[in-house]
């Protein structure tokens, strides 16, 4: 069976295994970058089901999603309910980091895949013989951030749209709607897809001159997208808050505060979770501040 692979084959779990071997050799001897524990943080308390953004600036940026690089402990203390460390939690973002490897092994195989599909094999081996030795892909790799998760879904979310374009397809359809909204709880920045896809997908829809005659299945689509969305977003912070007014939230950037001023908006219930609200908020706030 492996005899009829091929050598194209080969040199793809070859390439693959030099990415992997190298992150592993790699994580033990780097030091903690300043925000890793930040992230181990939030993620531990993810686990123990607390999604409240206790610390609003070193919670700002951290996603529930970075709970999975917690599961290592996780299974480490169920294994042994005794277990305590004494290393200031070092030992599990190192063991996070392991996690972050297999999240940019999933964007090296995301690359080869799409640049396949695109322009054949070779060209698909190409673009993963990039990615395998390109510095920045390889550093991030290994750090227990959410910026390889950030990669990740921003790749599949553009990738599931392209295939839902030029296949349609309800599998394409609801695997980009996932990933989209997965994307918005990863990384905040991330909204500005909803201006890149809206407007692509306006586009499209104005070329094939289906924009108006298929009004019916558009809104359908458009409804049934945003509420995957809602429903991913309130899941990943266990619907914390979801429906608080807008009025009764301690904004700190000067952006949500003039929304929240408005008399007309003070009264609205956001269908959002309050954790996401905050982080987002205090996010912004430090964009204005220009701490970072």
């Amino acid at each position: 069976m492996l005899r009829k692979r091929g050598m194209h084959f080969y040199l793809v779990i070859a390439l693959f295994a030099v990415y992997f071997i190298n992150g592993l050799i790699a994580i033990p001897k780097n030091s903690m970058t300043y925000d890793e524990m930040d992230h181990w943080s939030y993620a531990k308390r993810i686990l123990m089901r607390k999604t409240d953004k206790i610390y609003p600036y070193d919670d700002a940026g951290v996603s529930p999603f970075h709970g999975v690089n917690a599961i290592p402990r996780a299974v480490q203390q169920i294994i042994n309910p005794e277990l305590r460390k004494t290393d200031g939690g070092s030992s599990d973002v190192n063991q996070g980091r392991h996690v972050a490897l297999l999240i940019c092994m999933l964007i090296g195989y995301f690359i080869y895949r799409w640049s396949k599909e695109l322009y054949g094999e070779k060209a698909g081996l190409l673009s993963l013989f990039m990615f395998v030795f390109c510095p920045n892909l390889n550093g991030h790799a290994i750090i227990f951030t959410g910026d390889a998760y950030t990669a990740l879904f921003l790749l599949t979310t553009l990738y599931y749209f392209w295939k839902f374009v030029k296949e349609s397809g309800r599998k394409n359809f609801l695997l980009f709607s996932f990933s989209f909204a997965i994307a918005l709880v990863i990384k905040y920045t991330l909204i500005h897809l909803f201006v890149v896809i809206g407007l692509l997908s306006l586009i499209i829809l104005v070329y094939r001159k289906t924009l108006i005659s298929n009004w019916k299945k558009n809104l359908w689509r458009l409804l049934v997208f945003s509420l995957i969305q809602l429903i991913v977003v309130n899941a990943a912070f266990q619907f914390n808050g979801s429906g608080q007014r807008l009025k009764d939230y301690n904004f700190r950037s000067a952006l949500f505060q003039s929304i929240q001023s408005s008399a007309v908006l003070d009264q609205i219930p956001l269908p959002l979770p309050v954790p996401y609200i905050e982080g987002f908020d205090a996010t912004y706030h430090m964009m204005e501040l220009g701490a970072g």
